[in-house]
Formats: C-alpha cells, structure tokens, sequence
C-alpha cells in the first residue's frame, strides 16, 4: 500500500466487523509475508489501525497513523492502537508520525527477528508504546525517535532468565519499566 488514505475503518457495533480482540485484526492487516504500508494516511479508525501476525514483517515507514479511536460499544475491546504487533510477527517502523492514539504502538511480538522501531514522531499519544512480551526474545531496537508533547516513553516489561542476554538501545524516548521486569 503507497500513497493510500484509510479512514472511517474498524471495529464497530455488535463485534462486527471480525469480533473480539485478538480476532479482530485491524484496518489494515498483514497475516504474513513483508508488506510495505508507505506514504500514506491511516487516520480516524476504531481499535487498530494496523495489525501484523502470522509471521508477518511489514515495513511501515513514512506513514501518519493517527486518531485511532477507543471502542465505545459493548463486549468489543476498547484499544485505540496505531500499530499492533503479534506474537508471531515483527515489523520495520521507521520515519512514521504516530499521534493522537490510545497507544502508539503495541507490541507481543517474540520472533527472533527484531522489531525496528527508529525515528518515528510520537505527539499526543496516551502512551507511545508498549512492548509487552519479551520474555524468550526481547527483539525492540530502536532509535531516533521523537515525543513532541515529552509526555511518556515506550512502556517495556520483560523477563530474563538464567543464561539469555537482552539489549535495550539508547534512545532520546525514555524506558518506564511495567510491573513484570524481572531480572
């Protein structure tokens, strides 16, 4: 997808379209193989905005991604996510402006390869980022990337265990370490 406009798409009444999360799968969805999402505009969605798994590594870069709306209806996750990363998959973010989201970007990716997240433009976001998981492979190398309102960082929680190593990059976007770090 180059040079696109996507709005007005994602979850709605009555779990519809694709139901609860994690069956719902954004507005733009890639369910596998290295997509490129570049240039284009992903604004006033509901839920996610875009959503890679099943082995996916997208390159999203160059993109504005933002006013991804909460869900207000009943029995649908609220979300609010820009950027939402599986388990299975991982992704190449770079040169994006990502604002006025719930989250940013939400990541459980564990996959071997890393997740890439360098100079993006985070404004008005509630939280820039979460990377969630980690725990057999913490894969977030990121660089570059910019709070315009300096009002968070990217929120991390991760486990080492005896024998792994992990590395966390310097970044000018803080680190706020969730309940579950343990070393």
């Amino acid at each position: 997808i180059k040079n696109a406009r996507v709005q007005y798409g994602g979850q709605g009444p009555n779990s519809n379209p694709s139901g609860w999360y994690p069956t719902y799968t954004g507005v733009l969805s890639a369910q596998g193989g290295r997509v490129e999402v570049s240039d284009s505009v992903i604004e006033n969605n509901s839920a996610i905005a875009v959503y890679t798994y099943n082995g996916a590594r997208p390159k999203i870069f160059r993109n504005t991604i933002q006013e991804t709306a909460q869900n207000i209806y009943a029995g649908v996750a609220p979300l609010g996510v820009g950027i939402f990363i599986g388990a299975d998959a991982s992704a190449e973010i770079n040169g994006n402006t990502i604002k006025n989201n719930s989250v940013g970007i939400v990541s459980e990716s564990v996959t071997n390869e890393s997740l890439i997240v360098k100079d993006n433009i985070f404004d008005g976001n509630t939280k820039n980022g979460e990377f969630l998981k980690g725990y057999a492979n913490w894969n977030l190398e990121n660089s570059g990337n910019e709070d315009v309102g300096k009002k968070g960082g990217f929120y991390i929680q991760f486990l080492i265990a005896d024998g792994q190593e992990k590395i966390i990059y310097a970044d000018t976007m803080p680190y706020i370490i969730g309940g579950t770090a343990k070393v």
